[in-house]
């Protein structure tokens, strides 16, 4: 699913920058949710916790980085990188039988074939940096999100 590569090529892009480069938070969240009733939605929640001094900065290299995502698409390294993830899981998931009742009954939901279960590995390797580019492009407008900020009480 391509909301689900997007999800997670994101979320390494914004721990490297938000994280590594800017030294800013300890862990960055990407959340990818699709839902098919009583209407198709989808959205995409990012979240982190921070020095609220910081605040302003890392919203704004989140933006940067979504815009960037948009604009450039990502590395195919980052590809690369959530392909292997996609694999190691799905060999654990396999072996499991929830995700098997899952994805057949997610599939009977969106009105999929269920048979489309067993191309995955092809669809996964099908992902490309201009796919999630597309993706990114279609599904995330920074000049739409939804800012939410929890800061700390002033102290009295």
């Amino acid at each position: 699913n391509r909301l689900f590569a997007l999800e997670g090529v994101l979320a390494v892009m914004l721990r490297e920058q938000l994280r590594e480069e800017l030294g800013g938070v300890y862990g960055v969240g990407v959340n990818a949710n699709e839902s098919y009733w009583p209407d198709d939605r989808y959205s995409v929640t990012v979240s982190f916790t921070c020095d609220p001094d910081r605040v302003d900065e890392l919203v704004s290299a989140t933006v940067d980085t979504i815009r960037a995502l948009r604009t450039d698409g990502p590395s195919a390294e980052h590809v690369a990188q959530e392909q292997e993830k996609n694999r190691s899981e799905r060999e654990t998931q396999l072996r499991d039988n929830s995700f098997w009742l899952s994805a057949f009954s997610g599939a009977l939901k969106r009105g999929v074939d269920p048979h489309a279960l067993l191309d995955w590995d092809a669809r996964n390797d099908a992902l490309t940096p201009a796919l999630v580019q597309q993706t990114a492009t279609e599904l995330l407008d920074p000049d739409a999100m939804i800012e939410v900020r929890l800061l700390p009480e002033a102290a009295p």
